[in-house]
């Protein structure tokens, strides 16, 4: 077998989902930790730049330990989504 030296290139369209994917969290559809990092970072420079307040808020509801253990993981799945669906208004 002979191997090609180099990758083919892959088109915008790929590589503007492949992003997509991998700044979304896949149960929720939310962006996720990754997105926070990089849109934090921009958001924080351009405030800082032009003397902007900056206003975040986050919500940690996937403690549930409990729920799970009563009611199993798809419905704890199913809660999650109830309220990242809420958060998107």
């Amino acid at each position: 077998m002979s191997e090609e030296p180099h990758p083919r290139p892959t088109s915008r369209s790929t590589k503007r989902q492949l992003l997509e994917l991998a700044l979304t969290d896949a149960l929720t559809g939310l962006p996720n930790r990754r997105a926070l990092d990089e849109t934090l970072a921009q958001v924080w420079t351009h405030g800082r730049e032009r003397h902007a307040p900056l206003c975040l808020a986050i919500a940690d509801v996937d403690v549930f330990k409990d729920f799970n253990d009563r009611f199993g993981n798809v419905a704890r799945q199913a809660a999650i989504r109830t309220v990242s669906t809420a958060m998107l208004g």
